[in-house]
């Protein structure tokens, strides 16, 4: 019996100093990368590249069935520098009661199963703005600023759709109906996010201009997390 102990206390700290040294190495890995400020603009729906227009384009019919318009396409840089593709195309709609804005955007983990997410967002006329994502909050490394999140993890973005709904009929201010000026929200939002991270200590400035990389707190946290 003692010896049966003896060899479970091993193994145990074995896996505990490999826990130790993968999250090191994460962490030295995240440290490592380099993030700029971004930018966001609309774009012609043909500027989109074939092979995401597909992609972009699977929730389509689903989301006309519901009430959605497409309204626009649109890209936004990638935070991090050196990353394969330096952009993220999206697709705007809007639904037919002006409530509720619809983006699609490649899932930033892809698989056959969901190649794309849809989030949806809601602006009201009291300068705060609400957005409903899917089964990925846990993702993200910061929260979008001037805008509050919500994840209910529900199995379809369907239902998460049902879920952002009845939250925007309980709002205690009136919907901004105005795509314009949620265009011009979701522009803010995208250009302030790295200042943002920077102003909440995520961020630090590193060596080159216009570069920042992580805090090591920050990062501590990004790799126990994963």
């Amino acid at each position: 019996m003692a010896a049966l102990l003896n060899i479970l206390g091993i193994v145990l700290v074995a896996f505990g100093v490999l826990v130790v040294l993968t999250t090191a190495i994460t962490v030295q890995r995240l440290l490592k990368m380099r993030w700029k400020t971004i930018a966001s603009q609309p774009i012609p729906k043909a500027d989109v590249p074939d092979a995401t227009r597909q992609t972009l384009s699977r929730p389509a019919a689903e989301l006309a069935s519901l009430g959605f318009t497409f309204l626009s396409s649109g890209l936004v840089d990638k935070a991090l520098i050196g990353e394969p593709d330096s952009v993220t195309f999206f697709d705007l709609y809007r639904h037919h009661d002006g409530h509720t804005h619809a983006m699609v955007s490649p899932a930033p983990m892809p698989d056959r199963h969901q190649p794309c997410v849809v989030q949806f967002a809601t602006c009201l006329n009291n300068g705060d703005n609400w957005t409903t994502v899917n089964r990925f909050k846990h993702q993200s490394p910061a929260e979008a600023p001037g805008w509050r999140i919500f994840d209910d993890y529900c199995p379809t973005w369907q239902q998460a759709l049902q879920r952002h709904l009845r939250r925007v009929s309980n709002a205690a201010a009136p919907v901004c109906t105005d795509s314009a000026e949620v265009w011009r929200r979701l522009h803010l939002c995208f250009a302030q996010l790295v200042p943002h991270m920077v102003q909440q200590g995520m961020l630090r400035r590193a060596e080159l201009d216009g570069q920042f990389r992580l805090e090591i707190v920050k990062a501590i946290q990004i790799a126990v997390a994963a």
